[in-house]
């Protein structure tokens, strides 16, 4: 009995979905972008940052303030701090 219903709330899902995609392919949701339309952009094309400030070649600088190694020990099964 729960087994039926499972799939018969499957096949309604992939039922769904597929109506979907055959309505949006019919173009009866139309899409609401379209890549050729000419959409003034909100930030000039020459900016130069990314999520962070980038160098005028693209490369990000990075500075290492501290590093941290670990060894791992097969009799614990555990990786510990390495001591210098």
């Amino acid at each position: 009995m729960k087994t039926a219903r499972l799939k018969n709330t499957f096949l309604g899902i992939i039922a769904i979905n597929l109506t979907l995609i055959t309505l949006i392919q019919l173009d009866i949701f139309p899409p609401k972008a379209y890549a050729s339309e000419n959409v003034p952009t909100v930030t000039p094309l020459n900016t130069n940052y990314g999520l962070v400030p980038l160098n005028e070649n693209g490369n990000v600088n990075i500075e290492i303030v501290q590093a941290h190694c670990y060894v791992y020990s097969k009799e614990h099964n555990k990786w510990f701090p390495q001591r210098e």
